[in-house]
């Protein structure tokens, strides 16, 4: 199990309120992209229209 399948397993995603903290829906994703730590990373967050939850962090 991901990290993100242990985080989120519970949780039903509400398409309208994610868009309302800036998740951009693209084709089938509603994808969110953010810079932290001063700009020296940024986390790319993709939930698909199953709900599943997936992320990266790049440096």
């Amino acid at each position: 199990m991901t990290i993100e399948e242990e985080v989120f397993r519970k949780t039903k995603i509400d398409f309208y309120k994610i868009s309302k903290y800036g998740f951009k829906k693209d084709k089938s994703l509603y994808k969110y992209s953010k810079n932290i730590m001063n700009n020296t990373f940024r986390v790319d967050i993709e939930i698909n229209n199953d709900g599943i939850v997936k992320g990266k962090v790049w440096r």
